[in-house]
């Protein structure tokens, strides 16, 4: 008599978390200034703060920006601007 084999589902790979990057990186990347980066997360840029900041110290070095949540939010806050600037026509 044969045994009937147990297939075990193989589960599927989890993609590697995406890397953070830093204030230099991110402006690197999108091709502008850290100062103009450091405006726009005081626009509201998300941005996640990493260790405790020490007195005396700028913010802006503990700061770190995942790049696929900083293109959503610059491909919304252009959609938003071109939305407002078609309405007021």
């Amino acid at each position: 008599m044969r045994r009937s084999k147990t297939i075990h589902p193989v589960p599927s790979p989890t993609p590697p978390p995406e890397r953070l990057l830093t204030r230099r990186e991110l402006a690197d990347a999108l091709a502008i200034s850290p100062t103009s980066l450091d405006r726009l997360v005081d626009k509201g840029l998300p941005a996640i703060l990493v260790g405790v900041p020490t007195p005396g110290r700028r913010l802006a070095r503990h700061l770190r920006f995942r790049l696929s949540v900083v293109e959503r939010w610059l491909l919304d806050r252009t959609a938003a601007v071109c939305a407002a600037q078609g309405g007021a026509r």
